[in-house]
């Protein structure tokens, strides 16, 4: 069994750019060429600078407001004295989150199966979640007949950083509904036979993600 190590002191980042429609992809790689993350940020969601893996904290105003952070997609992983091959696996971990992937390493893909990582989000076995600041990882390269062939370690640095954006309705709806009928998506009373005497006359904002909010509601009386 060979055993990486794969330290922040010795790791290079490479940016590689493309047209501006292409996704930015990135490969963290130690020097020694032991092992190395292939990682494509969501487009503008995500960036490089020397060794710092930065996410983008999205805060929006305006009609819509709310916050989210972006992610990188399609994070895969080689190593370059193990490469993939029939029946393997490979578990990284991130010993600084406790959370933990673990996914196939075989050679039909040339690099192990994606996985998305994500700010300090809920971990499950295809999200890796990271944190500001230092991340240790630890790998363990297995065969399913051998049992663990390969280990190592290496650190990535994380940010982030903050995108105030205003956010406001792209479109607006009018709703006319008896009391008690809003959610009916059929058969609902003709607004001028309301059994109470008066129905609603609501407007609602849809937003760009396609959520809505209310803007107003007012009674009508119909007699």
């Amino acid at each position: 069994m060979s055993t990486a190590l794969i330290s922040s002191a010795t790791c290079i980042w490479c940016l590689l750019t493309g047209t501006a429609t292409e996704t930015p992809t990135a490969a963290w790689q130690s020097q020694g060429s032991f092992a190395s993350l292939i990682a494509q940020a969501k487009t503008g969601n995500g960036s490089l600078n020397n060794d710092e893996y930065s996410f983008t904290y999205y805060k929006y105003t305006g009609d819509c407001p709310g916050s989210w952070y972006g992610s990188w997609e399609n994070v895969s992983f080689r190593s370059q004295t193990t490469p993939p091959g029939e029946f393997q696996r490979v578990k990284i971990t991130n010993t600084s989150t406790g959370g933990y992937t673990n996914r196939e390493y075989d050679e039909r893909r040339g690099r192990s199966e994606p996985f998305e990582m994500r700010w300090l989000d809920r971990h499950s076995n295809k999200y890796l979640a990271v944190q500001t600041g230092s991340n240790d990882f630890e790998y363990e390269i297995s065969h399913r007949h051998q049992g663990v062939i390969e280990t190592g370690s290496f650190r990535i640095n994380v940010n982030s950083k903050t995108k105030t954006e205003e956010r406001d309705f792209k479109a607006m709806q009018r709703l006319e509904y008896c009391d008690g009928e809003r959610e009916f998506l059929s058969g609902k009373t003709d607004i001028m036979k309301c059994k109470d005497g008066f129905y609603y006359d609501e407007k609602v904002g849809v937003c760009p993600d396609g959520s809505k909010q209310k803007v107003s509601r007012r009674k009508v009386f119909t007699y």
